[in-house]
């Protein structure tokens, strides 16, 4: 099986004017493994026989809905859609032609589970009331890159030297430019670019998952990020940076540099990925821990309290958040599955 490598690096940061850091973000790669119980070959029992990788899974989410409330629905938002992923056998198969459709279905459903199981915790708990995220996730199996994605965080692909928005803000401003109400400049300064129609959580009935599919090229650059970054970084001037700029740990640290110098008014999250030359598939024994349930993966819930750093709606009404981001009425699912071309 061919397989592209992948570098890359994620970095977050509080910024200049928020108290707390409620962005999470997660870059993973993806293997086969099998797990040995007994054997007389030369292995530690247990053991966990890990394959190459095969993928690679990439995501942000930007909570909202105060300090403990924003800060734990992105993490609930990254560790739901992870136990669905983990506990989902799909996931390790390559998609093809024939179940690629039943595949990006499936991943509107993880988003839909995910925002049902926000919903729950928050009806539990006083200060978790009405808490919400966005949430973009890349999941690359070479060449093929499939994106799910609710809110205002964002995807872009940086190819050829000239970057590209692959999402779409779900805000009022980014309707009101569909629609020609407004112009690309007013919507960057409107009072509706903070305001949600779409995210996870924060008492909604449903939440509505965009997904897409892009075909990648060896050279090309993907980048995640929280709307810390484009509200101050236009896109001309992060497709420059990303030219100039190879190293995707450098380069995300000199994007979150940027964001804090122009402002810095919001948490700022950037990951980078890069498409590079095809490895072959290796096979690794390791001791590795197995994470049999969701209860499990509550231990990551301590990775986006603070600044963080690695290498290779329905938002919450105003009055009941610290946040800047609000919603409006429902908007209806029409159920597309974009194909990007270039």
């Amino acid at each position: 099986m061919k397989n592209e490598s992948i570098a890359y690096a994620g970095k977050s940061d509080c910024g200049l004017k928020r108290s707390s850091n409620q962005d999470c973000y997660l870059v993973a790669d993806l293997t086969r493994s099998l797990r040995v119980e007994s054997t007389n070959l030369p292995l530690e029992t247990p053991s966990r026989l890990c394959g190459g990788s095969f993928g690679h899974l990439l995501l942000v989410a930007d909570g909202m809905g105060g300090h403990q409330a924003g800060n734990r629905a992105s993490q609930l938002a990254i560790n739901y859609f992870l136990t669905n992923l983990l506990n989902n056998l799909r996931w390790t198969l390559r998609p093809d032609h024939d179940n690629e459709q039943r595949f990006l279905a499936e991943l509107k459903d993880v988003l839909a589970a995910t925002h049902h199981a926000i919903i729950a915790e928050s009806k539990t708990t006083p200060e978790y009331k009405g808490m919400g995220t966005t949430l973009t996730a890349a999941y690359i199996v070479w060449p093929k890159m499939w994106i799910v994605h609710a809110g205002d965080t964002r995807c872009y692909l940086y190819r050829n030297r000239e970057l590209r928005q692959l999402t779409r803000d779900h805000t009022m401003a980014s309707q009101l430019l569909e629609q020609g109400a407004i112009t690309a400049e007013d919507a960057i300064k409107s009072r509706w670019a903070s305001i949600l129609w779409n995210a996870i959580g924060a008492d909604a009935d449903e939440v509505i998952a965009d997904t897409y599919q892009l075909d990648l090229e060896p050279g090309d650059r993907v980048l995640l990020c929280s709307d810390g970054l484009n509200k101050h970084v236009d896109d001309v001037t992060i497709g420059d940076l990303l030219q100039e700029t190879p190293d995707p740990t450098l380069a995300c640290q000199k994007l979150i540099d940027l964001a804090n110098s122009l402002g810095g008014t919001d948490n700022i999250t950037a990951i980078v990925a890069d498409c590079g030359m095809y490895l072959e598939p290796k096979l690794i024994a390791s001791v590795v821990p197995t994470i049999e349930n969701e209860n499990v993966l509550e231990d990551l819930s301590r990775f986006a309290t603070a600044d963080t750093d690695t290498t290779g709606n329905w938002p919450v009404k105003p009055n009941n958040s610290s946040d800047d981001k609000s919603s409006t009425e429902s908007q209806k699912d029409t159920g597309e599955i974009e194909t990007l071309d270039f």
